[in-house]
């Protein structure tokens, strides 16, 4: 799972630098419901999600902050948070992306490499098929 391998990053990382981890799931609200609306499935998914990272922090004794957001887009939400918690560094696990042009980073992602006033790093697994060129 990219997230849980880029929190393990991510946590090495803070520890090293004795900084903070600050880890966010972000639902997207459509335009049609409030952005405060009741999204139950979503909320139960972050909740879990955000419990296991949370495991993962203690297991590994790594300072944590966790939190949900919602909001209409992720990528501008992820970037002010960015800004407003300091961060010095945004991690980023994404997984595999394909369309007819190729790999796919995304919208959200691209998003944040474009306006981050910070470094990002992207954690990416490899893709679901292995190249042509590659021999097992």
């Amino acid at each position: 799972m990219e997230d849980e391998e880029a929190f393990h990053l991510a946590c090495n990382l803070a520890k090293e630098a004795k900084g903070k981890v600050h880890a966010l799931y972000v639902i997207e609200v459509e335009r049609a419901l409030p952005l405060d609306a009741e999204i139950p499935e979503e909320s139960s998914r972050g909740e879990e999600i955000l419990a296991n990272i949370e495991s993962l922090a203690r297991e590994s004794k790594c300072p944590l902050d966790a939190e949900i957001l919602q909001c209409r887009q992720a990528g501008p939400a992820i970037v002010q948070e960015s800004v407003s918690k300091q961060a010095n560094l945004i991690v980023l696990g994404i997984p595999y992306k394909r369309n007819l042009n190729g790999a796919h980073l995304g919208d959200t992602t691209t998003y944040i490499l474009q306006n981050a006033i910070c470094p990002v790093l992207i954690w990416h697994n490899g893709t679901a098929e292995q190249p042509s060129f590659v021999r097992s």
